[in-house]
C-alpha cells in the first residue's frame, strides 16, 4: 500500500485539489482576456479622442509655450505607446523579440512613463 506522508486524503481533498489545478489556468486567461480588452480599448479611446479634436485645430496659432506642453504630452504619449509595444511584444521568456525598442528618456527601464514636474511659479517643466 502506498503512503501519502503519514496523512491519507479523501476523495474529497483529492477532488478538490484536482479542481483548484484546473481552474487555475482558466482564470489566468481570463485575467489575460481583460488585460488585452483593457489595452485595446484604451488606444481605441486615444484615436477616438485624437480624431475628434485634431480636425477643428485648422487655422489654430499656438506660442512656444503652448508648443513646448503639446510637445511634452506627445512624448509621454509615445513613451506609453513604447511602454505597451514593449510589454506585448517580448515572449514568455521575458526576453524582447527581434524588433529594438526605442529609447526614450521620459520612461524609467521597465516602469510607465514619468510624470513631468510642473513649477508654475518659473514656468519650468
Amino acid at each position: 500500500m502506498r503512503s501519502y506522508g503519514g496523512a491519507n486524503p479523501s476523495g474529497k481533498d483529492v477532488q478538490a485539489q484536482f479542481g483548484r489545478e484546473e481552474a487555475a489556468p482558466q482564470l489566468q486567461r481570463r485575467e489575460h482576456s481583460a488585460q488585452f480588452m483593457d489595452l485595446v480599448a484604451a488606444c481605441a479611446q486615444f484615436v477616438t479622442t485624437v480624431g475628434r479634436i485634431v480636425p477643428n485645430l485648422k487655422g489654430e496659432h499656438y506660442d512656444d509655450t503652448e508648443r513646448d506642453t503639446i510637445g511634452r504630452g506627445l512624448a509621454r504619449v509615445r513613451s506609453a505607446a513604447d511602454w505597451i509595444e514593449n510589454a506585448v511584444t517580448r515572449d514568455g521568456a521575458g526576453s524582447p523579440r527581434s524588433r529594438p525598442r526605442r529609447s526614450n528618456p521620459c520612461r524609467p527601464a521597465g516602469g510607465p512613463p514619468r510624470r513631468l514636474e510642473h513649477h508654475p511659479a518659473d514656468g519650468r517643466h
